[in-house]
């Protein structure tokens, strides 16, 4: 299809070149690396991080350039009006520069809250690698007054906020990590019930046997952790950016297949990079939302990535239909 095929509201899925959105790819288990929204006249409303970092409409040709190709979805209901996605759109890039987005806090996102093979030494290290990278991201972001938001999170929330309803048409439909779908686990909703004292510490967008998952039913693990608040220190442990790179490099040319998980597979480091990186997420869902003080730490954690969605999620939303594909 052609880009003056595309109407507003769009939902565009794009297959990504760069080294970390093969990984992304790898990890995610979709072809799609990044997320955006075709706003009209041309423009597509995106969360970036290069050229100008935040949440901005920019000229579709500029958008889709250096990628693959660009998968096209829509809902659909043909009667459904996109201006209230679009007031939701326009209303997240009127304050763009508020916000902030990195292919590492997806990548590091992906490798805490999905089932990944620890076995795999080569992944343990990249996986502490990028989340001690966004572990450091964030406290940056915190420090000149930026919210991190995800590509895909900006587009989901267009959607969820475009009706402000228990139950409304824009909605998206995600599949959990369990396979079931699963709709309404936005954190305005969460957040909504648990001021009538709704409690519910479950996280559809994390798998049971993810680190998080992991974390999660070992709350002891993060005790004294469970106030959140901006990261002060990173990690003391970096890996320099060309190692990252010469790591993701080895870990792609290897052959993947599933491997059952050994039962020292998650280590002490991996463990404790994803306890950091957890409590930064919580940090961000903290300024963000005002989530509740006195929570527990799984309900902090599952409302703060209320929200978090994969490119690959909104690949596989029922919600959406298949429109097209534009070449590049």
């Amino acid at each position: 299809m052609k880009t003056t095929d595309l109407r507003p509201g769009d939902v565009l899925l794009y297959s990504g070149q760069s080294l970390i959105g093969k990984l992304i790819r790898a990890l995610d288990g979709t072809e799609v690396t990044h997320a955006g929204i075709f706003l009209g006249d041309g423009n597509v409303g995106e969360a970036l991080m290069v050229g100008t970092p935040g949440i901005h409409a920019n000229p579709i040709d500029r958008s889709i350039e250096g990628t693959n190709w660009v998968e096209v979805r829509q809902l659909p209901k043909q009667n459904l009006a996109y201006e209230p996605l679009m007031v939701v759109a326009n209303g997240y890039i009127a304050q763009g520069n508020r916000y902030a987005y990195a292919e590492i806090l997806l990548v590091a996102t992906i490798c805490l809250t999905r089932k990944l093979n620890w076995n795999d030494g080569l992944l343990r290290r990249i996986a502490i690698g990028v989340m001690n990278k966004a572990n450091r991201w964030i406290a940056e972001m915190f420090d000149q007054g930026k919210e991190p938001m995800i590509c895909s999170e900006f587009v989901y929330r267009c959607y969820d906020e475009a009706v402000d309803a228990e139950d409304d048409p824009y909605s998206l439909t995600i599949f959990s990590q369990a396979g079931t779908p699963s709709r309404h686990r936005s954190w305005r909703r969460l957040r909504r019930k648990a001021i009538t004292a709704y409690a519910d510490t479950e996280s559809p967008t994390v798998h049971p046997e993810s680190l998080l998952g992991r974390l999660m039913n070992e709350p002891e693990k993060l005790q004294g952790k469970n106030q959140a608040a901006a990261p002060s220190e990173a990690p003391t442990e970096q890996i320099s950016d060309n190692e990252l790179d010469e790591l993701i490099e080895m870990y792609l040319q290897k052959p993947q297949g599933i491997q059952p998980m050994g039962a020292s597979a998650v280590t002490e480091d991996l463990e404790r990079a994803a306890s950091d990186f957890s409590v930064a997420l919580m940090a961000t869902g903290d300024r963000r939302h005002g989530i509740f003080p006195n929570e527990a730490v799984a309900a902090k954690i599952a409302m703060a990535l209320a929200d978090f969605v994969t490119p690959g999620d909104l690949l596989k939303s029922p919600s959406l239909s298949r429109v097209g594909r534009i070449s590049t």
